[in-house]
C-alpha cells in the first residue's frame, strides 16, 4: 500500500494533527506491539495521553479510552489483576 492509499484509508488531519480515522484500533498484532509502530500518528504514540497533567485525572476519559484501544483495555484488566478487583468486592463496596 502506498503512503497516499494509508492516508486515504486509515488517516484524517484535525488542527493540523493526523488522527486514526477508525475505531477500534485495526492496528494491533496478536503479542500487543503496533503493526505501524515505525510510522504511527504523533496522537496515536500519546494516546490515551496520561503524560498530560490535564488528562491524567479524568479516569471517565481512561475508561472510554479502553473501548476504543486494546492497549488500555489490557492495561485496565492487568491492573484489575495486580490490585485484586473482583465483582465480589464491587459487591461489598455497594457498587
Amino acid at each position: 500500500m502506498t503512503e497516499k492509499e494509508f492516508r486515504e484509508k486509515y488517516i484524517k488531519e484535525d488542527l493540523g494533527e493526523y488522527l486514526l480515522n477508525v475505531k477500534p484500533c485495526c492496528f494491533p498484532k496478536e503479542d500487543g506491539e503496533c503493526e505501524i509502530e515505525a510510522c504511527k500518528p504523533i496522537s496515536c504514540r500519546d494516546y490515551p495521553f496520561t503524560n498530560k497533567p490535564e488528562r491524567l485525572f479524568s479516569l471517565l476519559s481512561i475508561l472510554t479510552s479502553a473501548s476504543i484501544c486494546p492497549v488500555v483495555f489490557e492495561m485496565l484488566e492487568r491492573l484489575k489483576k495486580e490490585y485484586g478487583f473482583s465483582k465480589k468486592k464491587k459487591e461489598i463496596l455497594g457498587r
